[in-house]
């Protein structure tokens, strides 16, 4: 029997924040499978090939704030195809305003979250996450 590693989206137009959030993930201890956009156009693309492919990620972190379409775009694509059900997604954003929080979660995201400052508060917060992470056992012959 092997594990299967959980696949995570990261759309965010920050290479600095990609990093923080994959070297998160290592020191919380939770492997995973990466892949990266880095504006919302990439983002739809990408999750249009995934949902006709039937090989959605387990995850989604989002960032709001990104050139050609931003978070709500993304969002709103997802919320049109019904993939919310089954795609968690999170946001994380540098905004803290009430109105963006709910409009998120409006649109169908799971949570959305202020990106934490130090990187202890980063694993923190993805360590959090790793409920929507289920290991599937994969049989092998």
């Amino acid at each position: 029997m092997t594990i299967s590693l959980p696949h995570v989206l990261i759309i965010d137009d920050n290479p600095g924040d990609i990093e923080l959030i994959r070297i998160a993930f290592e020191m919380a201890g939770i492997e995973a499978v990466f892949t990266t956009c880095h504006d919302g156009v990439d983002a739809i693309r990408r999750l249009d090939l995934a949902m006709q492919t039937g090989n959605l990620p387990a995850l989604m972190l989002l960032d709001l704030n990104m050139p050609r379409a931003n978070g709500y775009e993304v969002l709103t694509f997802l919320h049109d195809q019904h993939l919310l059900v089954e795609l968690p997604v999170i946001v994380l954003s540098t905004s803290s305003l009430v109105e963006d929080r709910r409009r998120c979660l409006a649109l169908g995201a799971r949570a959305m979250f202020t990106k934490p400052e130090s990187i202890h508060d980063l694993r923190s917060l993805i360590s959090d996450l790793r409920k929507y992470l289920p290991l599937q056992d994969v049989s092998t012959p």
